[in-house]
This record gives C-alpha cells, structure tokens and sequence, in this order.
C-alpha cells in the first residue's frame, strides 16, 4: 500500500516526538549527577591540551591555505556574534525547541536539541581554550605566534559575545532563574 505525503509526515512528526521525549527523559535522570559538567571540562581540556601539543610539533600546525592574516581576526570575531544571532534566531521560532530555554550554562546538556545555546557555549569555551593551548605551546618550544593563534581564540570570544547577545535579543525565550 502506498502512502501519502500526510501519512508520512505523521509518521515523522510521533518518530521525532517519541526521540524528544526519549532525551527528555535521560536527561532528568543525569541531572544531579553533574556529568556534563565532568564532559565539558574534559572536551574543553582536550581542546587545550591537543592544540598546545601540535602547535608546539610544527610551525603550519593549524594547515590553513592561504594563510590566516591578523586582519582575518576581527572579521572571524563579528561572524561570530552576526552567527549566533542568525542561528539562535532561527531555533527561537523552532517549534521544536523548548518552550523556554535555560541561560548557557557549565551544568546544562550541551547535546540537546532542544536547548541550542548550551552547544554553541560548548564550541566558544573549546574555541578559547583552543586559542589558548596554541599560544602556551608556541611560547614553550619557543616558535613565533603568528595569526593562527589569536584566531582560534577570536572565533570563541565571536560566539560567546554572540551568546550574550542572543539572552538580550530572546530574553522572552529564557527562563527567568539563571543557571550558572
């Protein structure tokens, strides 16, 4: 028997609904336990410490053809916030996000669907630590800083400075008790 275009969708809006509501239901159970806060310091910590360690091995370490310019920095650092904007402003009118969304926090998932600010928090702090463990890996095998180093750490200032802005544009979106 074939099927129409409106059987399928039903079929894929309760397949959607069943995950959603399978997430839901995990992620109140780790709640307490303080897992994602163990899981973002050790994906942020791997972010330093792997960038340091090949920042340090070579000095095309980041391999970017052409290479990155120090007048690329400000230009990452605006798409940065002109992204999340765009982004979180689109998942604002999602119907599928969360009616109200919690502030990014250290504690929240940054895997669910239906909290996009707490991933993008995730991806600005490796960004940052990123940028960082590149400028200590260079200073300590005593290799130049050039543009590569700053950049990681811009892209990551771009996001969370864009994340900043994302709570003052949407404040109606987000819960009124802070998370952090």
């Amino acid at each position: 028997m074939v099927q129409g275009p409106a059987s399928f969708r039903r079929r894929l809006q309760h397949m959607i609904a069943n995950c959603l509501a399978f997430c839901a239901r995990w992620e109140e159970r780790l709640k307490g336990l303080r897992l994602f806060f163990y899981l973002r310091l050790l994906l942020v910590g791997s972010g330093f410490v792997g960038t340091a360690v090949r920042a340090a091995s070579r000095a095309d370490w980041l391999g970017a053809r052409p290479p990155i310019r120090f007048s690329d920095i400000p230009v990452v650092f605006a798409f940065g916030i002109v992204a999340m904007l765009f982004v979180i402003g689109i998942q604002a009118v999602n119907p599928w996000s969360a009616k109200v969304w919690l502030k990014p926090a250290w504690l929240a998932n940054p895997f669910s669907l239906r909290q996009p600010c707490q991933s993008f928090h995730l991806g600005a702090w490796y960004f940052m630590a990123s940028g960082l463990g590149a400028f200590v890996g260079r200073v300590l095998s005593h290799q130049p800083v050039n543009a590569d180093v700053p950049f990681l750490f811009a892209i990551g200032i771009g996001v969370r400075v864009g994340l900043f802005l994302v709570e003052f544009a949407f404040r109606w979106k987000f819960a009124d008790t802070p998370s952090r």
